[in-house]
């Protein structure tokens, strides 16, 4: 039973008890690196179950944020630029704890051990980017090459890394995301942008 609930874009991020997250967006060690243009994905979610770490990043392309859309060119290209931007940014941020660069010890705080080491088969990265469309069906049908551009993108970070054969990534709308077993939830109530938190676990350190 998840005994937390977090509004971002349109959906409610509720790991269960067992589960450990974080949020860079706001924590003490990584907000001086944000005043430099370093992004967060949403969360960092990990699945004791499955013996996964995740990275999540959530965009509503449901509303009139977009009236467009991602049937309008420019939109998937700006997309794609900001995910790109996200991942590599997160990617940096965990190498800097793994390889022991200047900033490890101002991050290392705001993760819990189990991102603190590389990636293995047994216990891989996943990034996750999941959207929430109006149309699941439609979305579907461009999903793939979208997620196969992200993935060749990302790829060299994760081979100048390392990590590129223990490392995933993901592009889901909503509902696949869910079916995938991501702890989240559609939010009838919110609205987009919106976020509440109720009383939760945060991340071992």
């Amino acid at each position: 039973m998840a005994i937390i609930s977090i509004q971002e874009s349109g959906l409610l991020f509720e790991p269960n008890a067992a589960d450990y997250y974080f949020r860079l967006q706001g924590d003490p060690g990584f907000t001086p690196l944000s005043k430099f243009g370093v992004s967060e994905m949403d969360f960092g979610w990990y699945e004791s179950q499955r013996k996964r770490c995740w990275l999540i990043e959530l965009k509503d392309y449901s509303h009139s944020g977009n009236p467009l859309g991602l049937s309008d060119k420019n939109s998937r290209e700006f997309l794609m630029y900001d995910l790109i931007q996200k991942a590599k940014d997160n990617l940096l941020v965990l190498a800097s704890i793994w390889y022991s660069l200047p900033k490890k010890k101002q991050l290392e705080s705001s993760l819990p051990s189990e991102f603190k080491s590389l990636p293995t088969h047994a216990q891989p990265l996943n990034l996750a980017f999941v959207l929430k469309v109006e149309d699941t069906m439609a979305f579907q049908t461009t999903a793939q090459s979208l997620q196969d551009s992200l993935r060749n993108k990302i790829q060299g970070q994760s081979e100048l890394l390392g990590i590129r054969e223990n490392t995933n990534v993901f592009l889901f709308d909503h509902l696949t995301a869910i079916e995938q077993g991501l702890p989240l939830r559609v939010d009838e109530r919110s609205t987009a942008g919106s976020k509440q938190m109720k009383k939760g676990k945060r991340a071992k350190r």
